[in-house]
C-alpha cells in the first residue's frame, strides 16, 4: 500500500477539503491511503470519517500562530516520516512545506492548484511572477490543476511549455445528487416551507470570492416582485455575521434562512428551484457540479469557466448586470422530476464523475510510485 500525504490547512467542509474526500473514499483503499497534515487546532469536519477510512491526521502549528515554531516543526515533520509521495493544496506565498519535503528526501512532490482568487493575485502579481511560480514550480516534481484555465496562476512558463500537468477534476459521486421528491418534501417540512413558494439556494463559505452581498441585493429585489419565496444559505465563514446584519437591514429575516454546515447536500438541493452562484472568483466549483447533478437551474456569474457548465438550465451572468440576474431567476419555474433526473444522467457522462476520475488519480498515484 502506498501512502500519500496531503498537506492542507485543515479538512472542513470546504469546496478543496469536499473535493479530496471525493477522491479519498473513491480510490482503492488497499493500494492508495491518505494521511494529512494540517495547521487547524479545532477538530475538522472530516476527521472521524478520515479516521475511518484508515487516514492518518498530524497536526502542526499555523505559519500565523507562530512563524518559527510552524517551520521548526515542518522541518521534525519530514526529517521523522517518510512518505514517496506527497501533495501540497496550497497558493503562492507558503512554500515552506515544500522545501522541507525536498531536503528530506520525498521523491514525489506534487503542488495541486485549485484556482486562486483574481484580486488576491493582483495584489501579489510582481512577486508571483518574479519569485514565487519559478520558486514553486522549481520544488515541486509534479503538477496537479483542478483545470487548464488556471494553469498559469501557479506554474511557472517553462512547466507550461512542457505540458506535464495533470488535470484532476472537481468530481463528485454523481449518483448521490441525483433528483429526489421525497426528500424535497422531507426538507420543506422541516424548514416550515409552505407549498408554491419558490426556494433559491447558495452553498458556500461567507468570504468575499462568494459574493453574499451581491446574492443579498438581488434575492431583495426578486422578493419584491414574487408573491412567495425563500433563500437558504448554507455554510460558515468570517463575514456570516456581516452578511446576517445585511439581511436584518433590508427586513429580510423572514425569507432568509442561514442553515449552517450541513451534511445533507443533496437533499438540501433537491428541496430547491433555483441555484444562484454569483461568486466573483472560483476554480470550478465544486457545488456548482453538485447542483447541476441535482438538476436544479443554476445562475452563474460569467466569471466562473464555461466548463461547469453543463445542464441547459444552467446560465452564466455577468456580475455588472443586475437587472438580467433579477429578471432570469424570476423567469425561472419548478423543473419537473423527470427533467431533473435526465439532467443526473448528463452528468454522469462527464468528466466530473468521481467513480472514473478516481480511477484515474489511482493510476497516476502507482505510476509515481513505480517511478520512486
Amino acid at each position: 500500500m502506498i501512502r500519500v500525504l496531503q498537506v492542507i490547512a485543515g479538512m472542513n467542509a470546504g469546496g478543496m477539503e469536499t473535493m479530496i474526500m471525493n477522491y479519498y473514499r473513491n480510490i482503492d483503499r488497499n493500494k492508495i491511503q491518505f494521511d494529512f497534515l494540517i495547521t487547524a487546532k479545532e477538530k475538522c469536519f472530516y476527521e472521524d470519517e478520515i479516521n475511518k477510512l484508515g487516514g492518518n491526521i498530524y497536526r502542526i502549528t499555523a505559519r500565523n500562530v507562530n512563524f518559527l515554531k510552524n517551520r521548526k516543526e515542518l522541518k521534525a515533520f519530514f526529517k521523522n516520516n517518510k512518505y514517496a509521495i506527497v501533495e501540497f493544496h496550497q497558493g503562492i506565498t507558503y512554500y515552506y512545506p515544500l522545501k522541507m519535503a525536498k531536503k528530506y528526501g520525498v521523491k514525489t512532490r506534487i503542488i495541486h492548484n485549485h484556482g486562486i482568487d483574481r484580486a488576491f493575485l493582483k495584489k501579489y502579481k510582481i512577486y508571483n511572477e518574479i519569485f514565487a511560480k519559478r520558486r514553486i514550480s522549481g520544488l515541486a516534481t509534479n503538477y496537479f490543476s483542478c483545470s487548464e484555465e488556471v494553469n498559469n496562476q501557479l506554474f511557472s512558463n517553462k512547466i507550461l511549455k512542457n505540458k506535464n500537468i495533470e488535470i484532476v477534476p472537481n468530481a463528485i459521486d454523481i449518483e448521490k445528487y441525483k433528483y429526489n421528491n421525497t426528500a424535497r418534501e422531507k426538507i420543506r417540512k422541516e424548514l416550515n416551507i409552505e407549498e408554491n413558494t419558490k426556494v433559491y439556494g447558495h452553498i458556500g463559505t461567507f468570504t468575499y470570492p462568494k459574493n453574499h452581498k451581491f446574492l443579498i441585493e438581488i434575492f431583495e429585489s426578486i422578493s419584491q416582485k414574487e408573491e412567495k419565496n425563500k433563500l437558504i444559505l448554507i455554510g460558515n465563514g468570517t463575514l456570516k455575521s456581516d452578511i446576517k446584519r445585511e439581511v436584518e437591514e433590508k427586513g429580510l429575516q423572514e425569507k432568509v434562512t442561514f442553515l449552517g454546515i450541513r451534511k445533507d447536500i443533496d437533499m438540501l438541493l433537491s428541496a430547491m428551484d433555483c441555484f444562484l452562484f454569483p461568486s466573483i472568483f472560483e476554480g470550478i466549483p465544486l457545488t456548482l457540479v453538485e447542483a447541476q447533478s441535482n438538476g436544479v437551474p443554476v445562475i452563474m456569474s460569467d466569471t466562473i469557466s464555461e466548463k461547469v457548465s453543463i445542464n441547459s438550465n444552467c446560465k452564466r451572468i455577468s456580475l455588472e448586470d443586475k437587472e438580467k440576474w433579477i429578471e432570469e431567476s424570476i423567469k425561472i419555474k419548478k423543473e419537473n422530476e423527470i427533467d431533473r433526473i435526465k439532467k443526473n444522467e448528463n452528468m454522469a457522462q462527464t468528466n466530473f464523475n468521481i467513480r472514473i476520475q478516481a480511477k484515474k488519480l489511482q493510476e497516476i498515484y502507482l505510476k509515481y510510485a513505480e517511478e520512486n
